[in-house]
């Protein structure tokens, strides 16, 4: 497969139709892994068939987050929104993976060790769902307006490329940010009278 990938700019060159190429190969490989993990989810000990179940839903999730990525550039022939909500299939497929292989379902179990699996679940879920939350939730809600962006807030001349790539939360350019900090110089302190005396 690694092959048929690598083929694939010698046989598309650049453009849509490498993309699309791309799209559906992994595409492909999703369904591929979701069908042999599924495959194995009825052999083997309780443990094993507990560490294929995991794996298929990881891999379902890598595969969902695919067919959306193609579904934005394929049929709707458009990037991936930089920020989406199917971001989360992407970050939470490790969820069920490190779950998958908390398990060890190789060890032999023993009779001593008490049966925390649910409890290791439990603490990987919760721990995937504070970063997501912690990481990619905030960036959901950040929307610059391209209208807006490298137009200075004071005179609504156009910010100089050089000092956007500098400092790109700049809101005002160099002429009005001089005479921001000049005029701020300058102010005298206003003191309230008697504010010591409380």
């Amino acid at each position: 497969m690694v092959a048929v990938y690598a083929a694939g700019p010698r046989i598309f060159g650049q453009g849509f139709k490498l993309a699309a190429f791309g799209d559906a190969l992994q595409c492909l490989a999703g369904i591929v892994l979701v069908v042999a993990a599924w495959s194995n989810v009825h052999r083997g000990s309780p443990e094993m068939r507990k560490f294929w179940v995991l794996m298929t839903i990881s891999f379902a999730l890598w595969g969902m987050g695919q067919f959306v990525w193609t579904y934005y550039e394929v049929y709707k022939r458009t990037d991936m929104p930089q920020v989406s909500p199917w971001d989360g299939l992407y970050f939470l497929k490790g969820v069920p993976l490190l779950a998958a292989l908390g398990l060890q379902p190789h060890r032999e179990p023993v009779k001593d060790r008490p049966n925390i699996g649910l409890l290791d679940l439990a603490i990987i879920v919760l721990w995937f769902v504070y970063l997501y939350f912690f990481f990619v939730t905030p960036w959901q809600y950040i929307h610059l307006d391209a209208g807006e962006y490298g137009v200075c807030s004071e005179c609504g001349e156009e910010i100089a490329p050089a000092r956007l790539r500098v400092m790109p939360e700049v809101l005002t350019c160099v002429r009005c940010q001089d005479r921001l900090e000049r005029a701020s110089r300058h102010m005298p302190v206003e003191v309230e009278v008697g504010a010591e005396d409380e």
